[in-house]
Order: C-alpha cells, then structure tokens, then sequence
C-alpha cells in the first residue's frame, strides 16, 4: 500500500465595509481590527474546502498522522 500527503485547506472569509479617505487608511483600519480581535473569523466565515496532495515537504508545516486524529 503506499503513502500520501494530503493538505486540507479551509478559507474563511468576511466582507467588511469601512468609511476612509483612501484604501490605504480603509486597510490599516481593518487590519488593527483583526490583529487586535475585534474581527474575529469562524465558522459562520467559511468559504471552502480545498483538498490537495503534498509532494513538495520543505515549504509545509508539520506533517501529522492520519492516527493522530484518531481516538
């Protein structure tokens, strides 16, 4: 039997208007909001699912077991 890796890749999304006198000024708002958690993503914010096999290693994060989410 062989092997894969597969990377399970979930977006979350929100759409928030903001009032500024440039984007630049309407970005910098919004990011202050979500880096201080005052926007906060979750469930309710999901998009879609992506599902995709790894071959590349070095540019991923660890790499878990399947049995490692198995009770």
């Amino acid at each position: 039997m062989n092997e894969y890796t597969i990377e399970i890749k979930e977006i979350l999304s929100e759409l928030v208007k903001v009032e500024a006198n440039s984007f630049e000024e309407a970005l910098s708002k919004v990011e202050e909001k979500y880096y201080s958690s005052k926007i906060i993503l979750d469930y309710s914010s999901f998009d879609y699912v992506n599902f995709s096999e790894i071959t590349d290693f070095e540019n991923h994060k660890e790499i878990h077991n399947l049995n490692d989410y198995e009770e």
